[in-house]
This record gives C-alpha cells, sequence and structure tokens, in this order.
C-alpha cells in the first residue's frame, strides 16, 4: 500500500525558548492547510538534494501552503515571548523569510555560519543561538 501525505513526528522540549520540534516527510501531496499560530518556526528541508531554511509565522489565519513531493522537513517552534530581533516579525506574519545559502551542513544567520541541527540536537543549537544574541526572550512574556 502506498503512502500518501505527510508523516509528523513531534516532542515537547525542557527548553524555555522552545514550545516543540517536529520532523516530517511528504508522499504523494502537493498541498496542506497551514493552521493559525501565534507560534514562529525555524524550518530546514530538503528536496532533490538541495537544502532550504527559513523562519516561517507566526500565522494570524489558516490557509494552503505548498508542499515539496517526497522531501524531508525538520522544525523548531519557538515558544511565545521568543524572537530573532533581526528578522522583525513583520517580515514573516503570515509568511516567511527565506535564509539563503544553505547546504547540507551548514547555513549562514545574522553573519555567522551555522552547523545545520537537527530532531535530537535542537536544545544545543538553540543554546548557542541564545548565547551568541540571536535569539531572545521577552522578560515580561517569559514570567508569565
Amino acid at each position: 500500500m502506498a503512502r500518501m501525505g505527510l508523516e509528523v513526528e513531534s516532542r515537547s522540549s525542557d527548553s524555555p525558548y522552545i514550545e516543540r520540534v517536529w520532523r516530517s516527510r511528504s508522499h504523494d501531496v502537493d498541498r496542506m492547510t497551514s493552521v493559525a499560530t501565534a507560534h514562529w518556526d525555524l524550518v530546514f528541508w530538503e528536496h532533490r538534494g538541495q537544502v532550504k531554511v527559513a523562519v516561517q509565522g507566526p500565522e494570524s489565519k489558516a490557509g494552503p501552503a505548498p508542499v515539496p513531493d517526497d522531501a524531508t522537513f525538520f522544525g523548531i517552534s519557538f515558544a511565545l515571548g521568543t524572537s530573532m530581533p533581526h528578522l522583525p516579525i513583520t517580515q514573516r506574519l503570515d509568511g516567511f523569510a527565506e535564509i539563503p545559502g544553505a547546504t547540507r551542513r551548514s547555513f549562514w544567520l545574522k553573519g555567522s555560519a551555522w552547523r545545520l541541527p537537527g530532531y535530537d540536537n535542537a536544545e544545543g543549537f538553540v543554546r548557542r543561538m541564545v548565547r551568541e544574541g540571536v535569539l531572545v526572550r521577552d522578560p515580561i512574556v517569559a514570567a508569565r
């Protein structure tokens, strides 16, 4: 029997910066409906040997989204109050900002090369982002 759709796996995190970590694979699907969410994601995907990285959301409403066939995805959904100040939310509300220059091993973010993270080491990756000032957390939101 052929598999169709998106296979999605996700897990929670003990990091105060991360809402959840997820990964998925697409099979014989070219579109999905994204859900409205207050969270934003850092998404990595590979399709036909090319790696892409983007910051996506938050999304104010559900809507159609293209899905490349036979692609693998990995993402970090960030906790409320977490942000990357150098990428204002206005650039990605109801959309995304692609981060150019990704390879199978690394990508560029805020002037530095970053090793591609994975499902099992997302927390270490986020700790480095915090240490280097790329990722911050609003203390008022964090206190709630």
